[in-house]
């Protein structure tokens, strides 16, 4: 169905000219179960896999982490929200923040969304992280060439911060799924 359109009727010119829409419900528990939906087909594809239906409680910082330049943020926890435990790598390790700003649109992540990180995740060359720069955090794809550290936005509107030897620095988790924010 396309905007009410019947396709068979907009392919072939034949049936019912338009169809009811459903409003959608839940659009973004809706969302996350359809990621949840092909990460079981996979996993049952492979032979693996968590227990369909099982959460894990993870801290929800009231602070959003900001998708632009780096910001100043604080440790308060908002609210532990439940996150199907097949999302997460480490469940005893994982958080979620939420995004501002548009400095990684280009990887899909928006102002509003809501990123579940894990702070023992593999960091290898182009994932994105959680970052903390001079105190300050940041969200990122990571860029490792011959021994130096890039932090890579998104967006050409913004440029890359090349971490050197003077910065502190240091990794705050592997961004493993963005939830969009749905208003």
């Amino acid at each position: 169905m396309t905007h009410g359109l019947n396709v068979k009727w907009f392919e072939t010119g034949k049936g019912e000219m338009y169809t009811e829409e459903k409003e959608p419900s839940q659009p973004v528990q809706d969302s996350l179960n359809d990621v949840v939906k092909r990460i079981e087909q996979i996993e049952e594809k492979v032979g693996i896999g968590k227990k369909a239906g099982e959460t894990v409680d993870v801290p929800l910082y009231s602070h959003a982490i900001c998708a632009g330049d780096p910001l100043t943020v604080s440790g308060h926890i908002e609210e532990y929200i439940p996150v199907p435990k097949r999302l997460t790598i480490h469940p005893a390790q994982t958080y979620a923040v939420r995004a501002a700003g548009n400095s990684m649109i280009g990887a899909g992540i928006e102002e509003g969304d809501l990123l579940i990180v894990d702070r023992n995740a593999h960091i290898k060359d182009r994932c994105i992280v959680i970052a903390s720069v001079d105190g300050e955090q940041t969200v990122k794809r990571i860029r490792l060439d011959r021994g130096r550290i890039t932090l890579a936005p998104e967006n050409s509107n913004y440029k890359p911060i090349a971490i050197t030897e003077s910065m502190h620095f240091r990794i705050l988790g592997a961004v493993l799924c963005i939830i969009r924010a749905v208003y």
